[in-house]
């Protein structure tokens, strides 16, 4: 996909031949997000809200995002609808590392304006991990790898965080290394959204993460703005 400045609107999108499935296109943040048909404008421009806000403190990543080509494809149901992912079954979405394609999210699970979904959010849950793959990989933060699994063994074992089931393969079952691994996503999910206990069991806004896990408050700041972005007044209201 070429890159191109939309500014907050959904256009045509310039897919490239095999990819004629994606019909919408915007971008934010240095990322492009897609999608086809049936994916709502209102999902897609939510979705660069979102990325416009995460990349607001640190604009030095859009052009990192934009040197690895880094997309979201928005899809609904499953994973296995996008073209580039057949049979590939994931219904939520995951995330997008240096040599993938895409991110992917599914647009039912969003909250925007004709679409309430109070769980958590796959956009801003895979765009967690998506930034640890493709930002962190390429500036080698030792800063961040140093910190992040202590931190999460910690919380782990204060018992301030890992009571959820995660959507593994068959057969598979989730031990302490997928808890590490979800910590990031985890809680800036939580910290983005900052919208109450009713999304998550723990890190669920600024104020419960700053108080009851305070260097990781440390970690995400340094990081993400401080600001808080009104995820549940506009995006997340019946």
């Amino acid at each position: 996909f070429p890159y191109i400045e939309t500014g907050r609107k959904v256009i045509d999108s310039p897919s490239p031949e095999g990819l004629e499935h994606y019909t919408k296109y915007t971008t934010g943040g240095g990322i492009i997000i897609v999608g086809g048909d049936r994916i709502p404008d209102a999902a897609l421009l939510a979705s660069r809200d979102y990325v416009e806000y995460m990349t607001s403190a640190t604009p030095e990543w859009r052009k990192i995002f934009r040197d690895y080509s880094t997309r979201i494809s928005l899809f609904e149901g499953s994973t296995s609808t996008l073209p580039e992912f057949p049979g590939v079954d994931e219904p939520g979405g995951f995330a997008m590392g240096l040599n993938d394609a895409a991110m992917t999210a599914n647009y039912e699970w969003l909250c925007f304006p004709g679409n309430v979904d109070i769980g958590g959010n796959p956009v801003i849950h895979e765009l967690a991990h998506t930034i640890e793959h493709i930002i962190f990989e390429d500036q080698n933060d030792s800063y961040f790898f140093s910190r992040i699994g202590p931190m999460a063994e910690a919380a782990i074992d204060r018992g301030i965080y890992g009571n959820f089931k995660q959507n593994l393969p068959e057969g598979e079952e989730q031990n302490l290394s997928h808890l590490i691994g979800e910590y990031w996503a985890q809680t800036v999910e939580g910290y983005v959204m900052n919208g109450g206990p009713e999304f998550k069991n723990s890190h669920y806004s600024h104020d419960w993460i700053q108080e009851n896990d305070p260097e990781l408050y440390k970690l995400i700041t340094r990081y993400f703005p401080t600001e808080e972005f009104d995820y549940v007044g506009s995006y997340c209201v019946n």
